[in-house]
Order: structure tokens, then sequence, then C-alpha cells
């Protein structure tokens, strides 16, 4: 009688332990089985037992479900207290906060300052500025780096860019590092000899806008 306690219990010490969002999202693919595996449990009990448990489980199922239409990716809010929308730029039409508003608005603006109409590269994993640059040309075989993504044996490895530079015979003219911690920093990656053989930093903005980490440096081909 007290199996459809074990479900509750859980969720209350994790809850209680872990982030209560981040818990929540987990426990979403199991929620359903949890859900099977009381009805089964309570088939032969009596008549309340199993009404409770039927109840237990339209309480699991409805808070999952209304878990995942007011959660809103990247967003610490609701979706109801979401309240400002982006009205220019590849993100326009987009609902956010008016923080984070402001935050796409200055990095767009300041990208686009940047890379001009030249051929740009981000480095590491910030592939939202490829998103948010409406200017420049995009000089990379994937907006996610390659030389980082993949099993371990491509990890820091350049044979996938090097082949895409091969086949469209172009460099990028400057390639651009957000952050303050990236892979320009690591001594042992690889990439970072093509960069110091052939590029110059020009640039060290350590006031960018807070959407890169408030940090940008540039890279310039040296012609």
């Amino acid at each position: 009688m007290y199996t459809t306690l074990y479900p509750f219990l859980y969720i209350a010490v994790m809850l209680i332990k872990v982030d209560a969002i981040e818990t929540v999202q987990r426990l979403d693919p199991a929620n359903f089985i949890i859900t099977v595996c009381v009805l089964v449990f309570l088939r032969n009990r009596s008549e309340v037992v199993r009404l409770l448990g039927i109840c237990a489980a339209f309480i699991i199922i409805f808070s999952s479900l209304f878990n995942d239409y007011r959660s809103v990716v990247g967003e610490e809010m609701g979706v109801n207290e979401l309240d400002y929308v982006v009205s220019e730029g590849t993100f326009k039409g987009i609902v956010t906060t008016e923080e984070k508003g402001q935050d796409i608005k200055e990095g767009s603006e300041y990208l686009d300052l940047l890379v001009g109409d030249s051929y740009y590269q981000l480095r590491d994993r910030l592939c939202i500025g490829y998103l948010l640059a409406e200017n420049g040309k995009m000089c990379a075989n994937s907006s996610w780096d390659s030389t980082q993504y993949g099993t371990d044996k491509y990890k820091n490895n350049m044979a996938q860019i090097e082949n895409y530079y091969s086949r469209t015979g172009i460099i990028p003219d400057m390639i651009l590092y957000l952050g303050n911690e990236t892979s320009i920093d690591a001594p042992d990656f690889e990439y970072n000899d093509f960069v110091n053989s052939k590029y110059k930093l020009t640039l060290d903005d350590k006031d960018a806008p807070n959407i890169f980490g408030n940090r940008v440096r540039v890279y310039s081909l040296q012609k």
C-alpha cells in the first residue's frame, strides 16, 4: 500500500539536494515509466489504494507536462514571465527578458562592427556569434568548433578544418575568440600553431559585451 509513496519520496529528496528545475528535467523521461510501474504494483490492491495510485499518476504526468510547457531553454523564468520581444536582427521575434534582449542587440552591433565584410571564424563553442553577426562571411565548416567535438580521435585535430580550407581555397581574414578562457590559451592545442604562424593579435577587448563573457580577442591575418 505504500508503493505510491516511493516516487514522491524520491522527488522530494532530489528537490532538496539538487536544483529543482534540473531535477524535474531529469525525471521527465522516467515519469511515464514510474506511473505504469505504480499501477502494475497496485493491480491487486484495494479500490481505495488503486484510486490513490491513479491520482498520484495523474499528478506526476500533469506536473511533467506543465513543467515542459513552462520551461524555456536558456531562461531562468517561465514562459509567462518573459515580456520582451526582440525587434530587429537575426533574433527578431524572439521572446526573452529585457536584459537579454539588450545583450543580443549590443552583441550583434559589436560583432557587425568588428567583422565588416571580412571572412571570419569564431573559435571554440560560442556558436551564437554566427547568429548574431549579420555582416561578414562565415569561414568555417561548422558553427560548432570542429576541432573540439566528435570522438576522441578528432578532438584537437586539424584534419577537418584543413580539409575545409583546402576545398574552399579560403582562410579567415580574422579569427575571433569570445570569452575569457578559450583554446588560444591552451599550449597543446593544435590549431594555435596555425593561428600563431599566420595571424597577429590586433584586439584584446576586456570590456566586450556581456553576452561574450566580457572579453573578445581578434587575430588578424598577416598579409
